[in-house]
């Protein structure tokens, strides 16, 4: 694996670039060197039912970086078909395939926006590929250069046509937005899987 990142967004100086290659190699760090805990099923079950447009969450629990999130979905993308995802990493957003995904995380929920028709499904799926090669958003600010995972997954689901009803919270930096990949489960989507390894109920997720 690469982590050595060359595609920061152009606005970034120097200083902050160096400031957000160390914190992702910190983020990388490993906590424990367990195996992944998504199964053969869990693969099985998504891949008889995931349609383009499905927002699917997952969770890297092995690594540092988890404890920036809410809880155990730490990562969002979107199924764009033909066993492909997309989604917005340290390196930028790019396109990964399923089997990749099973091999890397450690919990799943599969996700239908059910508020976009078919129309809208292709408007998002086509809006999330055009982003492919721009650069990872480190600092959450709203400038449409550049993307962090659920800002990605996000905004593509607004070019379908319907609002997300995902604005994000303020933080401590300036013109800084951030939404958590956990926040999907409470804007009207359809659960239609999620790993055995996971409790959802009432728009939370906790590992069981």
């Amino acid at each position: 694996m690469n982590y050595n990142i060359t595609n920061f967004p152009q606005r970034y100086s120097f200083l902050k670039r160096w400031f957000y290659q160390g914190a992702y190699l910190l983020g990388e760090m490993r906590l424990n060197f367990r195996e992944k805990a998504l199964k053969k099923r869990d693969k099985k079950a998504v891949k008889r039912i995931i349609k383009r447009g499905d927002v699917f969450l997952v969770g890297d629990l092995k690594v540092a970086s988890r404890v920036l999130t809410k809880g155990p979905l730490t990562h969002s993308m979107m199924y764009t078909g033909a066993g492909q995802f997309y989604h917005s990493i340290a390196h930028g957003v790019e396109r990964i395939s399923l089997g990749k995904v099973f091999k890397k995380y450690d919990t799943c929920v599969l996700l239908r926006p059910v508020y976009l028709d078919k129309k809208g499904i292709g408007r998002a799926v086509r809006f999330i590929k055009a982003q492919k090669g721009k650069p990872y958003n480190f600092d959450t600010a709203m400038e449409g250069d550049s993307y962090y995972c659920t800002e990605l997954v996000r905004d593509a689901l607004c070019a379908g046509g319907v609002d997300a009803g995902l604005s994000g919270d303020e933080g401590f930096l300036s013109r800084w937005s951030y939404v958590d990949p956990m926040d999907f489960l409470g804007v009207g989507m359809e659960m239609l899987y999620h790993s055995a390894n996971l409790k959802v109920e009432e728009g939370e997720a906790r590992k069981v």
